[in-house]
């Protein structure tokens, strides 16, 4: 049976991570629709409806191993590849076109809203639950914290805009190292999975980054996403306690850390710019008080990201090893994130 459940895995790890990309390029497609507006056609939607694993992941969550390792990387993979999506709402993701031919492509559009919701409810309703159940043993939650690309995930769950998901990454970090909130989480994922952790905080950014760029509004992404900045930024670069000043900080993973840094920098930049050069279009869709707590938080991540972040600042000693030619990188989307070309700056 050994090998028959393991040919199983593989076959729900693929079919539910298809789900998650699924629904993170469905609002690619209703935003490109949306600004399409009148010369928006029916066509473009597809002519298939979205739909994910409903039943499976019903089943998986009933039937989820609560000691089980491997069976807790799988779930955390599959729901990591949408964390970074949000609800959407249908008062903004709607059909613009108003011509009287245009009534299939509307009440297809808002079909599609429905069923993206109730997929992304469907995809994370257990998780936090399972979760819960499976961290209240210690021994299995360190077991599961050295499981390929599990730290990456949990990166990516830690951004997330949803807060149950959020907190589910949070839990397993506190549980493993006695840590609190999501600062304490985040500093701990980088002093303990160092490697990991920067790699899945720069495939997170790049697809944050896209996500921004592409959708209507993004407004509770891009508040996730600089509130976690924010507390990387701290639990790296504040003094004297920042990891970035720890002599050993790094040392285990044996990566070329002036690389990382420099890489992460670039990412943050350009998500943090890219925030900003959409917010005056969500505006349109968004109350100004909405808009105006999370943006305070943004420009003052973008401030410490000047201040603190910055490689001049770092103890000599980090900087004064990196060879020539060496670089960092990580595949995400077909691009290379973890740059080490210094023209932009």
């Amino acid at each position: 049976w050994t090998d028959a459940r393991q040919e199983l895995r593989k076959f729900l790890s693929l079919a539910l991570s298809i789900d998650g990309k699924r629904a993170s390029n469905l609002v690619s497609k209703l935003s490109t629709v949306a600004r399409a507006g009148e010369l928006a056609k029916r066509t473009d939607l597809g002519s298939i409806p979205f739909r994910v694993h409903e039943p499976i992941w019903k089943q998986v969550y009933e039937v989820f191993p609560k000691e089980d390792p491997n069976a807790m990387a799988l779930l955390i993979k599959a729901v990591a590849a949408s964390a970074h999506i949000d609800f959407l709402k249908p008062e903004i993701y709607k059909s613009r076109s108003t011509s009287s031919t245009a009534k299939d492509l509307r009440d297809a559009y808002a079909v599609e809203v429905r069923t993206h919701r109730q997929a992304l409810e469907a995809m994370r309703k257990g998780f936090q639950d399972a979760v819960t159940t499976f961290a209240s043993n210690s021994k299995s939650v360190r077991a599961l914290l050295e499981q390929e690309e599990v730290v990456e995930n949990l990166m990516a769950i830690m951004f997330s805009p949803s807060e149950d998901l959020s907190s589910s990454a949070q839990e397993i970090a506190m549980q493993a190292w006695d840590v609190d909130g999501r600062d304490g989480s985040l500093r701990a994922y980088f002093e303990k999975h160092t490697a990991a952790a920067f790699k899945g905080t720069m495939i997170i950014l790049s697809t944050a980054k896209e996500t921004i760029k592409t959708s209507l509004e993004a407004c509770a992404v891009s508040r996730s996403t600089v509130l976690c900045l924010t507390d990387i930024n701290d639990a790296l670069c504040s003094k004297p306690e920042g990891l970035l000043f720890q002599d050993e900080f790094g040392k285990d993973d044996a990566i070329e850390l002036p690389s990382v840094i420099i890489g992460l920098w670039d990412l943050m930049s350009d998500v943090i710019g890219e925030i900003f050069k959409c917010t005056v279009t969500w505006a349109e869709y968004m109350d100004s008080p909405v808009m105006i707590i999370w943006m305070r938080d943004a420009l003052i991540f973008a401030r410490d990201l000047v201040s603190k972040f910055n490689p001049t600042t770092f103890p000599r000693g980090r900087f004064a090893s990196q060879k020539s030619g060496t670089n960092l990188t990580w595949e995400v989307h077909g691009e290379e994130t973890g740059r080490s070309d210094h023209s932009r700056r």
